[in-house]
């Protein structure tokens, strides 16, 4: 039943992110548009608070339970953020941490809630509202992000400056942010100084080429300020391909 659970929400997630593809003319609606992200900051907020009060309930209301520092729990907030004001600095700066925190979650979660339980909820589908949310405000024009070397040099930057801030958190305060999720998600066992300086030299560059694979290959589906499509979606091409063989048959 655990990997049933985990394996229908992969699937669900891959479904609902295909469908941004799949159903472009939808998604493009300027009422569907709104409804989306109206969608998104409910679902987010929700998933967010219970997620940070039930940390500082378990931390006794000590100090460090009040920072809820993983790399998911910040890359929520963001989406918060930007589902209220789409602006391009933020894609920017943290896509790729969008979509790697996520991905690796869904694959090597750090629990696994059942279907049944509420908590399943939350926790794949709070994932998977990130990596939505972020794909959606890139894909259909939310904001001029487009992919070039001051993308990904604002992301390194951005991502130095993460891991420092939390790692000087952890050191303080004996917690074990990020660098202790990449730990558990790639089972590795490092001392702390070692562990550090392979995240942001090898781990750290490996996860954020990778990430920006989907950026790179999927490019802007809609133009949001001219109100036009850029092109065809690769779902549409594919659909139109079968339906022609269909007729040819």
């Amino acid at each position: 039943m655990t990997i049933f659970s985990q394996i229908l929400a992969i699937i669900i997630s891959i479904l609902l992110l295909m469908s941004l593809h799949a159903f472009p003319n939808f998604y493009a609606k300027k009422n569907v548009r709104n409804i989306v992200r109206i969608i998104i900051f409910l679902w987010m907020s929700y998933v967010q608070i219970q997620v940070c009060y039930q940390h500082v309930l378990n931390n006794n209301f000590q100090t460090p339970g009040w920072f809820y520092l993983e790399l998911c729990t910040l890359s929520g907030w963001i989406t918060i953020i930007l589902m209220v004001w789409p602006n391009k600095l933020m894609l920017q700066c943290f896509f790729p941490y969008a979509i790697f925190g996520p991905v690796l979650t869904l694959i090597v979660p750090n629990n696994y809630p059942l279907v049944t339980e509420l908590s399943f909820y939350r926790f794949y589908f709070g994932h998977t509202a990130i990596l939505f949310g972020f794909f959606y405000l890139y894909w259909y024009g939310f904001t001029d992000y487009h992919f070039s070397k001051d993308t990904i040099l604002k992301s390194i930057i951005s991502g130095l400056i993460t891991i420092i801030a939390v790692e000087l958190f952890n050191q303080y305060f004996n917690t074990n942010y990020i660098l202790g999720d990449i730990e558990g998600a790639l089972g590795i066992k490092l001392t702390r100084p070692f562990l550090f300086l392979l995240t942001i030299g090898v781990i750290g560059p490996v996860l954020i080429f990778l990430s920006y694979l989907p950026i790179y290959f999927f490019k802007p589906i809609y133009d949001l300020k001219n109100d036009q499509f850029y092109h065809s979606t690769w779902i549409q091409l594919v659909t139109a391909k079968i339906i022609l063989k269909r007729k040819q048959l």
